[in-house]
């Protein structure tokens, strides 16, 4: 308490926060039993992607995490008359240790190219086939067998991620009270967050335009010395950002709100403002920051679907040596490597809102509320180096002579470029408790447009030249949504209308309350991927063409097709799909979670003591709710496209008894 009209108040925090993934171990290394090179000596082997199959792979990624997290914050509320000030700012101090090794017993990608009856690209083959009534034929796990993959990934850190990062916010805020009816809220927040920067200065610089890598460290090896405090003390290459990219600074965020009443029971509210996260790591940055050998190792190949004679074979990879090794240009097979993007805008997201409060009688109220928001500088990843479409007079070339840089392999990185749309409309009803009812119910309609897979690694058109090719429907907003809590307190026993004459039976009725949450929700968007055999080099990411709706499935939706699997078919040679996120939606929530409980005061102990009994049932009508359908096309090779293989949990039941004194 600084004065009457003055209160302060001063925040120090500090969290310790631990990430752990772990890999079983005893068990063979197949992955050196059947030819394999350069993979660490632990056990496993390699993912066998599109075959079915798997050869005692350990675990994808392991992963021992450590976050230290300092803060500091100071605020302060002074009142002057109808004003309401509030000010402070905030420091907070980010310390990641992030050790993690994924796929390095490396990744194989099946498609049927190589058993297909037809090449790819040839269109006459194709239609002689489909004119007899059949198609291209093949099947990925003929090609497993044959042993030609058709994409190979395999990566390994040599250099665990460390880095230090400082957060800075600076706000005030001014709530007005106009008149007896209008309140205003105006306030303008800054903030800003340095570059990570990495203590042993394993970042680095790719130049888009000319294909460069330069390095901070001069001799890239010096992480591995000691004398050097394995590059902490060593010498730095002049003219190289040594965090390896800049942030955003002109990071101010308007907020304005208001509220008005129109007249008693009756208030309408609106508001406005923009919010920003640049608080971005974990497993998608520090994949970027020294994703580059020697620091970080990957060997990513994609093959031509024009290819007639395989170029891939699981036998003889992978040809990076280890932590030693400097990529150089035009090698074979081409280096790939992650890098960052030399600025990262902060990620925002701009939001309005406008709502109507309505109070029915002494006990109900009414909500009609909108929402809309549009987040810009999303991370989404994206190959720089992806390949021109074999159309025209790049028919002929092979899928590296297509690309902006030919001397390097895949360059993957995530770019600020994505974005987001919302919109959702919600009506809700609530109360205090009325004849013994408590209940709050809410209907939302929402529409939620991304330009990627948001949530996912990886997923939409990662080709740099047509990043926002599949934008549509995201699949963490549901289309529409019904969701009501109710709590009743039965009416019998002391106080209510039936009451038994006996004191123990009187005791044994009263007090129990039946309540519940009841869950109607539509299925969550989903999109259709294929295999690429059409010369995109987008691996297992690409899209089909959709034919007609897939929703609309002969004789109705089962678990065992979903979708309409006719509905989509495989690209012309050299041709984008054309079906985008959003083309079916999954099953939906029908859930009902009830519960009995009943309180009997216990005064011989404490005033407040009580004991209560409590039953819960989750899915209490044991309503079969299906998982989510395999979203791949027939003509991928998989066989359960379209089917539902899961289900979410039947009904559980939990019985409780606590004491509280």
């Amino acid at each position: 308490m600084v004065s009457a009209s003055t209160v302060a108040d001063t925040t120090l925090g500090y969290a310790r926060s631990k990430w752990f993934l772990g890999r079983i171990t005893g068990v063979p290394d197949v992955a050196a039993e059947i030819g394999i090179k350069n993979t660490p000596p632990i056990g496993g082997g390699p993912i066998f992607a599109g075959s079915g199959f798997n050869l005692n792979q350990p675990a994808q990624t392991f992963l021992d995490a450590t976050e230290n997290l300092y803060q500091l914050g100071q605020d302060a509320t002074h009142v002057r008359g109808r004003h309401s000030l509030k000010f402070g700012g905030q420091l907070i101090n980010r310390r990641l240790y992030y050790p993690r090794d994924p796929n390095n017993k490396g990744q194989f990608t099946f498609t049927r190219r190589y058993s297909n009856a037809c090449p790819a690209g040839r269109a006459d083959c194709t239609a002689a086939l489909r004119a007899t009534g059949r198609d291209d034929g093949g099947l990925p796990f003929a090609d497993f067998l044959l042993g030609t993959a058709s994409n190979v990934l395999f990566q390994q850190n040599s250099a665990p991620y460390h880095a230090h990062r400082l957060y800075g916010g600076l706000y005030v805020q001014d709530s007005w009270r106009a008149t007896t009816r209008l309140t205003v809220n105006i306030g303008l927040r800054y903030e800003h967050w340095t570059p990570w920067h990495m203590l042993r200065n394993t970042a680095f610089s790719y130049d888009e335009n000319t294909g460069a890598v330069r390095y901070v460290l001069q001799n890239p090896l010096d992480y591995l010395d000691p004398a050097k405090g394995h590059g902490r003390t060593a010498p730095l290459n002049t003219g190289v950002p040594r965090d390896g990219y800049r942030p955003s600074r002109a990071d101010f965020a308007p907020r304005a709100g208001l509220a008005f009443a129109i007249r008693p029971g009756t208030v309408f509210r609106a508001g406005y403002g923009i919010y920003y996260d640049a608080n971005v790591n974990m497993n998608q940055f520090t994949d970027l920051h020294s994703g580059i050998a020697p620091f970080f190792l990957r060997h990513e190949v994609a093959t031509s679907a024009g290819e007639q004679v395989p170029s891939l074979v699981v036998d003889g990879n992978f040809p990076v040596p280890g932590p030693t090794t400097i990529p150089f240009p035009n090698a074979n097979p081409p280096f790939s490597f992650r890098f960052t993007k030399p600025f990262y805008p902060a990620s925002s997201v701009q939001e309005w809102s406008a709502s109507l409060q309505h109070r029915i009688g002494a006990d109900w109220a009414v909500d009609l509320n909108y929402t809309g928001t549009h987040a810009i500088h999303l991370q989404q990843f994206i190959d720089a180096n992806s390949a021109a479409l074999p159309q025209g007079p790049l028919a002929s070339l092979p899928l590296q002579s297509r690309r902006p840089q030919p001397q390097w392999g895949v360059l993957g990185t995530w770019a600020p470029i994505g974005w987001g749309r919302y919109n959702g409309a919600s009506v809700s009803f609530k109360n205090n408790t009325w004849k013994r009812l408590t209940l709050i119910s809410s209907f939302t309609f929402a529409k939620n447009l991304v330009s990627s897979n948001l949530g996912n690694s990886d997923q939409g058109n990662t080709n740099h030249r047509v990043p926002y090719l599949w934008a549509g429907p995201a699949r963490l907003t549901p289309r529409l949504r019904w969701v009501s809590t109710y709590s009743y307190d039965l009416p019998v026993g002391r106080g209510s209308v039936w009451n038994p004459s006996s004191r123990a039976l009187s005791s044994v009725v009263s007090g129990w309350t039946f309540s519940g949450i009841i869950d109607l929700t539509t299925g969550a968007w989903n999109a259709v991927t294929t295999n690429d055999l059409t010369g995109t080099g987008l691996a297992g990411s690409a899209h089909p063409d959709r034919i007609c709706d897939a929703r609309n499935v002969p004789g109705g939706r089962s678990y065992l097709q979903w979708f309409n699997t006719a509905c989509f078919t495989q690209p012309a040679f050299g041709i984008w799909g054309n079906s985008a996120f959003g083309a079916f939606e999954d099953p939906g929530i029908a859930n009902w979670n009830m519960a009995l409980a009943k309180s009997v005061a216990l005064p011989q102990i404490t005033e407040a003591s009580r004991i209560e009994f409590r039953a819960d049932l989750f899915n209490a009508l044991n309503h079969t709710q299906w998982g989510s359908a395999a979203a791949v096309t027939v003509q991928s090779g998989n066989v359960n496209a379209g089917r539902i293989s899961s289900t979410r949990p039947p009904r559980q039941m939990q019985f409780s008894l606590r004491m509280f004194f």
